[in-house]
């Protein structure tokens, strides 16, 4: 559509279902996923080939289970979302570090 390309993480041809990952690192991210889903949304499910259906899997590295039902919600108010599944990191998983790149062999930290 335009200058945008626009790809699902996954389809299922026989079930006609596009599957959205998001992985979402703090609390903010989920009304950044509803955004992103909604712009997404009609070009997945425009001219798609067997696909009318989406299906969002969320996994949430933060634990903002606070945020949960009201990106479901949000989420599932649009025709042709089938579901929501939102995963929390579990709490006994460490949170993972977050380390900076290094550029190139001689970089100094």
């Amino acid at each position: 559509m335009g200058h945008s390309t626009y790809r699902a993480d996954f389809g299922i041809p026989s079930l006609g279902l596009l599957i959205e990952v998001k992985y979402a690192r703090k609390a903010g991210d989920f009304k950044e996923f509803e955004q992103q889903i909604f712009i997404d949304y009609v070009a997945y499910l425009t001219g798609n080939g067997p696909y009318r259906k989406l299906a969002v899997f969320i996994y949430d590295e933060s634990g903002s289970v606070q945020e949960y039902g009201t990106t479901r919600r949000a989420l599932l108010e649009r025709p042709n979302i089938t579901d929501v599944v939102i995963v929390s990191r579990p709490s006994h998983v460490p949170v993972p570090t977050r380390q900076s790149r290094s550029r190139g062999s001689g970089s100094r930290p």
